[in-house]
């Protein structure tokens, strides 16, 4: 999954220059499972600092974000 890797170094860069900035990845868990699985992994294990799947609510987006 070269997509996710790219994004996956893109969000290290930002924790070097932004230590503060939170990261969180959108992704299509009906089209992409595979790519969701990934995108769970990378959360568990601390890369990005949360996930949302593309399906929830915009309410529900806009409310995890206001938390961060």
């Amino acid at each position: 999954m070269p997509f996710l890797q790219d994004r996956l170094l893109l969000a290290n860069d930002l924790r070097d220059v932004c230590p503060h900035c939170k990261t969180v990845l959108l992704v299509d868990e009906a089209e992409y499972p595979e790519l969701a699985t990934a995108v769970c992994l990378a959360k568990k294990d601390h890369i990005v600092d949360d996930f949302v799947y593309a399906s929830v609510s915009p309410a529900y987006l806009s409310a995890m974000m206001d938390t961060l």
